[in-house]
Parts: structure tokens; C-alpha cells; sequence
């Protein structure tokens, strides 16, 4: 049994590339949290800042599934839905498996994940602009998605 209630893994400093494993001892929502560790997103390296986070079962838990989806490079998705206007989480999204359009979890409409796309195009190292609003028809991006 654990001595955290919660973990979680959701803060990521980009400027250093470490993730942050934060835990909480109460579900109070006015709990100030701790960090138990960070791990480095290039080396998969875990500095600890508390000692208990080492042998606790929950804990390693989540350190274990961080570096898992850092080794797969599975990230989630996040996009508003322009027909409805909802914010749409997409968890441990692999555009190479599953491309770049979606279907809006309150609408059902798709969309397209257009920051997945603009992450991708730096990784990949090409330079494409964003060309869905530039023709007179209202648009087709480089990826063949169009506008219904």
C-alpha cells in the first residue's frame, strides 16, 4: 500500500526535457503536492528527491509507465473541435498508427490534429506552412485532409 494517494506524471518542463512525478497523501484538492522525482526525456535518467519513491510500488509504477511511453514516444493529443468548440484529449496518440484526424468525443464530427501535425513536421525536418486556409474553396493541408 502506498503512502501517496495520487501521482501523476503531467508536468513536463520543456526547457530542461525532464518530466516531473508529482504525488499528493490526501484527494484534498487544496493539498499542496511533492515531487518525488524527474526524469530526463532524452536519457531516461530518474533523479529521486524523495527516498520512499525507490521502493513504493505506485510510484515505480508510474515511473516505469513515463519511460515505457518515452521509449515508444507515445504522447497524447490534444485538440479543440472547431465544429463544437470542445477541448478533445486524445491519451497515447501515435500518429504514425493512427494519422492525424480524429473524431470529436462531443460532436463525433473529425477533425484534425493539426499541433500533432506541426510537432511531426519539426521532428521530420521539413518546412511545410500550415496551407488549409489559403485556398478558395476553403482548404486542403499537405496531408490530403479536406473540408467538408
Amino acid at each position: 500500500m502506498s503512502k501517496w494517494a495520487e501521482i501523476r506524471n503531467d508536468f513536463v518542463c520543456e526547457d530542461s526535457r525532464k518530466i516531473y512525478i508529482d504525488a499528493w497523501f490526501t484527494e484534498d484538492d487544496n493539498e499542496e503536492g511533492i515531487v518525488l522525482a524527474r526524469i530526463d526525456m532524452d536519457t531516461k535518467n530518474i533523479e529521486y528527491f524523495d527516498d520512499d519513491a525507490r521502493t513504493d510500488d505506485y510510484a515505480q509504477e508510474v515511473i516505469k509507465e513515463t519511460i515505457m511511453e518515452l521509449n515508444n514516444e507515445y504522447f497524447e493529443a490534444v485538440e479543440v473541435c472547431p465544429h463544437c468548440d470542445s477541448e478533445n484529449v486524445y491519451p497515447m496518440w501515435d500518429t504514425e498508427v493512427s494519422g492525424f484526424v480524429a473524431v470529436c468525443k462531443t460532436c463525433g464530427k473529425e477533425i484534425l490534429l493539426c499541433d500533432e501535425c506541426q510537432h511531426t513536421i519539426l521532428q521530420d525536418g521539413e518546412v511545410h506552412d500550415c496551407d488549409w486556409c489559403k485556398t478558395k474553396c476553403g482548404g486542403k493541408c499537405h496531408r490530403g485532409c479536406t473540408k467538408d
